[in-house]
């Protein structure tokens, strides 16, 4: 639910409240529980590192930070991020790049990074 959060911050796709919000996890009934795990699924943090979204940079961290979000027009990604992605065959606008350390992914994902 924390992750979906995140993703909420970068891209601007609709997904209740409820399936968000981590700190009331245990009041999710079992059908909420299981759109929050289908929600994740199709959400794959590997859609956006392969497109540009999520940027594996720990310089670009800030001293003390495990991530941080930056406009898709920050000079500080030295590279154009598309203002669009296709999830579920649907065009999702992006908001933010996310920037993290390569350990973010892995302990809070389980994304392998090469």
């Amino acid at each position: 639910m924390y992750y979906l959060n995140v993703v909420m911050d970068v891209i601007q796709y609709k997904a209740e409240s409820r399936l968000r919000d981590f700190n009331n996890y245990f009041r999710l009934s079992e059908e909420e529980k299981q759109a929050v795990y289908k929600l994740a699924l199709l959400l794959n943090p590997k859609i956006f590192i392969e497109a540009g979204i999520f940027i594996v940079d720990p310089s670009l961290v800030p001293q003390g930070k495990i991530n941080d979000f930056l406009k898709i027009t920050d000079e500080k990604i030295g590279v154009h991020v598309n203002e669009e992605i296709m999830i579920g065959g649907r065009s999702i606008k992006v908001l933010h790049i996310m920037v993290c350390k390569n350990e973010w992914l892995n302990r809070y994902y389980n994304v392998p990074m090469a």
